[in-house]
């Protein structure tokens, strides 16, 4: 078994290491994660569940205060002092002894990075990108510069290491926008940037539904590989334009039985259009009259594709028609979504930690295990 080092950044709940631990035998690597960067509580709660399956949790008291509580704002001086004596100040403990957890990027030197990283992700914030956000762009006042750091952190290393204790391979992810007109010239900046740092790349615009996900999740993906290891193992860019798994619909991630509070009946009153089939496969309709915002009023056909989960808004409560009713997801079928497990969920929902929208708004905020297992599959050591 070849030991592959993994650090992600903004890892969230580790999409990145449940993919590559999903495909690790057939590759014969022995996933190890060197590192983490999480500021967001919720997260790591979930991140450890899943990934660690801690069994006996304590009341704790922590010194982090590079955390935050929204995954936004950093966590004020009152709700820190709250955070002590509970189980959350526990998880963060033990996020930081058992994954190397640095908690806020802006603070992270090249001193702190482990050397020979074989994989190293950055999923950074899409706020200030996103088609429902502002756009204000990747600037270094805005949430989605924090870009920048990934730049300085990579630019110390380069400095003050040679050249074979930099990552093998750099792993982006963010929403499509990125590479919008609006944001091309500041993303192709970036990818300079990268080349100077001794890397090449190649940007992907992918759908997880191609990869045998039920969700129609497009999403911008960035695979850069230092020159030097590049030759040494022949790596070549693969053409995920041709890969194309339309094996999964809606309906193979719910659960055969659900609590009736999952249930609208309150929409059943409104009528609705007929359904349509979009060329990514989703079959959907409209509750007439009911909202004068779209993606609020979509019903979803289970025998089609559905559409991106997301961490807020309407697409954090997609609804389903069902058995001639109207419920929308459980957070067991949000996880099931993203490409995790049950038992991923189970370890998560029996901590009695998060409630049930925070666990949607963890997987709404994770990128597609399905998606990831198809670029992971790609690299060669």
């Amino acid at each position: 078994m070849k030991k592959i080092k993994l650090f992600e950044a903004f890892a969230g709940i580790g999409s990145q290491y449940k993919a590559l631990k999903n495909i690790s035998k057939d590759k014969k690597w022995d996933i190890e994660v060197v590192g983490i960067v999480e500021w967001y509580v919720d997260a790591i709660i979930a991140y450890l569940a899943i990934h660690h399956n801690l069994k006996h949790i304590k009341k704790d008291k922590t010194t982090i205060n590079s955390l935050s509580l929204n995954s936004k704002d950093l966590i004020t001086e009152r709700q820190f002092n709250n955070l002590q004596n509970t189980e959350k100040a526990f998880f963060i403990n033990k996020s930081k002894e058992l994954c190397n957890n640095l908690f806020d990027i802006t603070k992270v030197t090249y001193k702190e990075m482990p050397k020979d990283i074989d994989i190293f992700t950055y999923s950074f914030p899409c706020q200030d990108l996103s088609q429902q956000g502002k756009q204000r762009g990747m600037t270094k006042d805005t949430r989605s510069g924090l870009l920048f750091q990934i730049d300085r952190i990579l630019s110390e290393m380069k400095k003050n290491y040679s050249i074979n204790d930099l990552p093998k391979y750099l792993l982006l992810e963010n929403v499509t926008n990125i590479v919008s007109k609006r944001h091309l010239s500041a993303y192709n900046k970036w990818l300079d940037k990268l080349h100077r740092l001794g890397y090449e790349s190649k940007t992907y615009v992918l759908n997880s539904r191609n990869f045998g996900s039920p969700q129609n999740r497009v999403r911008t993906f960035c695979i850069s590989v230092r020159k030097d290891f590049k030759e040494k193992v022949n790596f070549s860019f693969p053409e995920f334009e041709n890969i194309d798994k339309k094996n999964k619909k809606i309906k193979s991630i719910l659960e055969k039985e659900v609590d009736e509070k999952y249930y609208m009946n309150n929409l059943m009153t409104y009528s609705k259009t007929d359904e349509k089939k979009s060329k990514n496969g989703l079959i959907k309709c409209y509750l007439k009259n009911y909202t004068n915002f779209n993606s609020e009023a979509y019903l979803y056909s289970i025998e089609g594709k559905g559409p991106t989960l997301t961490a807020s808004g309407a697409n954090s409560r997609i609804k389903i028609w069902i058995n001639n009713r109207i419920r929308r997801l459980t957070p067991l079928e949000a996880y099931l979504y993203m490409g995790f497990k049950k038992q991923d969920f189970n370890n998560v929902n029996r901590l009695e930690i998060l409630n049930e929208r925070q666990m949607v708004f963890t997987a709404g905020n994770s990128i597609s295990i399905e998606a990831l297992e198809g670029i992971f599959n790609s690299f060669k050591f």
